[in-house]
């Protein structure tokens, strides 16, 4: 990026503290299962599909609005070069 966008700040901070939440759960969650301890735990885990599922659900929230912001950006930076591009050159036109 040629300029920096601090519209995005404030999307990117919640994406990345929503994926430091869903890390360690995740990585919990997979060593449970890749060892099989859910079989001798009598379901002791499970207390684990909650939060997890909370997390996951607010990762993909920060993940879209992450997404629509950076869209949203990018839109105003093209529209913005195209209005300096005289209509018929090839750079109008790519």
């Amino acid at each position: 990026m040629a300029q920096p966008w601090p519209e995005l700040d404030a999307p990117g901070k919640a994406l990345k503290a929503a994926l430091e939440a869903f890390n360690p759960l995740i990585k919990e969650a997979r060593t449970c299962e890749s060892t099989k301890e859910y079989l001798g735990d009598k379901g002791a885990k499970a207390c684990l599909d909650v939060p997890l599922v909370a997390a996951l659900d607010a990762a993909n929230k920060a993940t879209a609005a992450f997404g629509a912001a950076l869209s949203a950006q990018t839109l105003k930076r093209d529209e913005a070069e195209l209005a300096t591009l005289k209509p018929g050159t090839p750079g109008f036109h790519r």
